[in-house]
């Protein structure tokens, strides 16, 4: 079994990795940049399933993506 846990997301307030959009959703630890890197290994099928979870998130966002996501996150009330 594979799983793919974020820790936080700023834009929804929560640990979702699927409102939306991806943004927001790396792993920056394990290299991943976002949820689409465990759907594409998971959909492959060639190898093992991927199990990921954010255990350090970084202080600061490293990938373009999760930027924007915190971005709008700023721009949008939930």
């Amino acid at each position: 079994m594979g799983y793919y846990i974020p820790n936080w997301r700023k834009f929804n307030k929560a640990h979702c990795a699927t409102v939306l959009t991806f943004g927001g959703s790396s792993i920056a630890e394990r290299g991943y940049q976002s949820l689409s890197v465990f759907l594409d290994n998971l959909l492959d099928g060639t190898g093992p399933v991927l199990r990921a979870e954010e255990l350090n998130p970084p202080a600061q966002r490293v990938y373009l993506s999760d930027v924007i996501a915190d971005g709008l996150a700023d721009l949008i009330p939930l």
